[in-house]
Order: C-alpha cells, then structure tokens, then sequence
C-alpha cells in the first residue's frame, strides 16, 4: 500500500484519481442537465419573453463590451500583435529591449503577415541596441521599410524580405536598383 518513503503506490494512487475524477464529473453532469438546463430554458427565457425591449438593449450593449474586454485582456496579456495584419502597429520605445527576450523561430517569422515580419525586425533592431528604431514602410511598398540608429548615431535603413524559400543575391540587387 505505502512504499518505503511513505508514498502511496503509484497504482492506487492512480484509482484514488481516477474515482475521484469521476466523481466530480457526476457531480458537474447532473449540476449541468439538472440546474443549468433548468436556468437556461426557464428561467433565462421567460425573462427574455417577459421583458424583450431590456434584452435587446442588454445585447446590443454587451456586445460591444465583450469585444472591449477582449482587446483589454489581449492587450494586459500580450497577445501576438506579429500576426495581425493590419498597418497600425506602434513603434517599440527608443530603449533597448533584454537580449534574450525577444526571439523568434523560423517557422514563426514565416507565418507573420508582412507588417508583422516587419514589425518583428523592428523589435529585434531594438533588441540588439540600435536606438529609435522605427517601422516607416509597409508591405509590397518597394523602398524603406525601418529605420534606426546605431550607437554612432549613423542611419540604418533596412528592407524587410520575407521569402520561404532560401534566395540569392539577385533579390537584394534587383530591389536596391529600384
């Protein structure tokens, strides 16, 4: 039954887990079928059927409250801005972010749509102490992309390429002769 550290034996202590689980899972069924459905089909609709102008306006309201919380909670929580698709990014501060905070995966940075590939070029420019840097382009735009400075206060302006296949020399000539 014990071992001899005083632990219970793996088995049993695997059945006690499993007995336990299934009662909590009878309990959380019945709760749901009996007082749950109860709510939802009697309760929730006779108040809708009793006052439908506030149910309405309930709606109406809560919706645009829902998509506020979310963009809160995805904001206090750092949701993955890399991803979105819109030109709306902000730039990162002009101080230098840790150095092992920021990195990525290649199959990561292949999965960002272009402003967020360049807005995670931007984020590692900062990273790595260029000062000010700055996403200034935006997709299919053919010119600059960033901006920065290095720690002699010389300009780097960079063009962002996304390609998922590995590429020669011939891309960079031909998009700096534009």
């Amino acid at each position: 039954m014990f071992d001899e550290d005083g632990s219970l034996d793996p088995l049993l202590k695997f059945l006690l887990y499993a007995v336990i689980a299934l009662a909590v899972g009878k309990m959380l069924w019945e709760w749901l079928t009996e007082d749950v459905g109860q709510w939802i089909t009697v309760d929730l609709w006779g108040l809708i059927a009793d006052h439908p102008w506030w149910t309405g306006l309930f709606v109406v309201g809560g919706l645009p409250m829902l998509l506020l919380l979310g963009r809160i909670l995805s904001f206090l929580f750092g949701a993955n801005t890399y991803a979105n698709a819109d030109d709306t990014f902000a730039a990162p501060s002009g101080d230098a972010i840790e150095a092992d905070a920021l990195t990525f995966k290649t199959k990561q940075l292949s999965s960002m749509s272009a402003t967020g590939f360049e807005q995670a070029c931007t984020d590692l420019l900062a990273r790595d102490g260029f000062r000010r840097p700055k996403r200034v382009g935006g997709a299919g735009d053919l010119g600059v992309d960033i901006t920065a400075r290095d720690d002699e206060d010389r300009r780097l302006i960079v063009q962002c390429k996304q390609y998922q296949s590995p590429v020669g020399s011939g891309h960079a000539q031909i998009s700096r002769g534009r």
